[in-house]
């Protein structure tokens, strides 16, 4: 579940209620600036069954299982990554949270490349966030070859932004093909994604 934040504070009643729907073991939150988690603490008290971790890059993840924080990468005005793994006593999950840049001038396929590239090196299972880059880019056919986008799995409308009239996909779950994704839809992750 991916929340990309472009809000003051977090918009607890939404959350809420998106976490009572679907049920998810992991909560992604992009662009979660200081401001925006000035009422983190009430999430908390909320969501007492999850693990939060504030990560770098101005990110928030939260998990029902605890996670640890493996790694960070950034280039400025580029992409922002950071890498986390979830252990149970009989298997772990890494994933990759990620944002990357929205400006234009930036070569979208590089840095595509660079997160793929990251992703295979590191054995994650999962990459979660805004790419910035729409769906549809030819710059994600390499990414088809070791992980499933959520894209053909999700049950609604995919796209996020902009909020009030979504037009592109921006935001973008990637799960590893080592995986069944129906059964990670359906059993483990259950995703929603929003570009507030």
């Amino acid at each position: 579940m991916e929340y990309c934040q472009k809000k003051n504070r977090l918009p607890i009643h939404s959350i809420l209620k998106h976490v009572q729907l679907h049920q998810p073991d992991i909560l992604a939150f992009v662009e979660a600036t200081r401001e925006t988690l000035s009422n983190l603490d009430s999430l908390k008290v909320e969501l007492p069954n999850y693990n939060f971790i504030k990560l770098n890059g101005a990110m928030l993840v939260a998990s029902k299982k605890e996670m640890n924080f493996l790694d960070f990468k950034v280039k400025t005005d580029a992409y922002k990554v950071n890498l986390l793994e979830i252990k149970t006593n009989t298997s772990s999950f890494k994933f990759i949270v990620i944002d990357l840049t929205a400006y234009l001038h930036v070569d979208k396929k590089e840095l595509l490349n660079f997160v793929l590239n990251y992703a295979i090196e590191n054995d994650a299972d999962a990459i979660i966030g805004d790419f910035n880059t729409p769906f549809e880019s030819v710059h994600f056919n390499d990414f088809n070859a070791n992980y499933y986008s959520f894209h053909s799995y999700n049950n609604g409308f995919t796209a996020t932004w902009p909020f009030a009239i979504p037009l592109f996909e921006l935001d973008h779950i990637w799960l590893s093909k080592k995986h069944d994704p129906y059964y990670s839809i359906k059993y483990k992750m259950r995703t929603q994604t929003m570009h507030f």
